[in-house]
């Protein structure tokens, strides 16, 4: 069993500690309070925010570089001269 010495916590660690609660409070009291679209679009948005921080702890200690937008260019280039032709569109 750890035995925390609560007067050892520096107050910085309080401010974090009291930072964290009050953000906590305000996103569970969320959904009485606000609309739909302003819920959905909070929830994505910390939906990214936990795969950027992911991203950001698999990344780090390894050294793996991310090819996310190679990819997606890759992709749209090769998408739009077969939508062009499919749907006879003129850019």
């Amino acid at each position: 069993m750890m035995n925390i010495n609560i007067t050892r916590i520096s107050p910085t660690r309080w401010a974090t500690f009291g930072l964290l609660l009050v953000v906590f409070i305000i996103l569970s009291l969320l959904p009485t309070i606000a609309h739909g679209y302003t819920i959905t679009l909070i929830t994505d948005i910390l939906r990214y925010v936990v795969l950027a921080v992911g991203w950001m702890i698999f990344s780090g200690p390894t050294n793996y570089m991310s090819l996310a937008t190679a990819a997606f260019m890759e992709s749209g280039s090769t998408s739009r001269p077969s939508s062009t032709a499919l749907y006879r569109l003129r850019w």
